[in-house]
């Protein structure tokens, strides 16, 4: 099976991501999905500030792994 990473995300990005996940689909082919179909489709913009998309990614990091760590430890509390 390979090697395994452990992600975490907040709850309600996990929750998101849950809903847009194929009903049959494992996390890892999700998130393949994913990356495939986010690269390239952000197109950059001369007027955006860098330091505003650097901000907002510093915010995500944040807060995305304390989220699904949480998501993850309920739904393993409710099975």
């Amino acid at each position: 099976m390979g090697d395994r990473k452990h992600i975490s995300a907040t709850q309600d990005a996990f929750q998101d991501a849950d809903a847009v996940r194929g009903e049959d689909e494992s996390w890892s082919e999700f998130l393949h999905r994913a990356a495939e179909a986010l690269d390239g489709s952000v197109e950059t913009d001369p007027e955006t500030d860098l330091g505003d998309v650097m901000a907002r990614l510093d915010d995500l990091e944040a807060t995305i792994p304390s989220r699904t760590a949480d998501d993850v430890e309920n739904r393993l509390r409710t099975r």
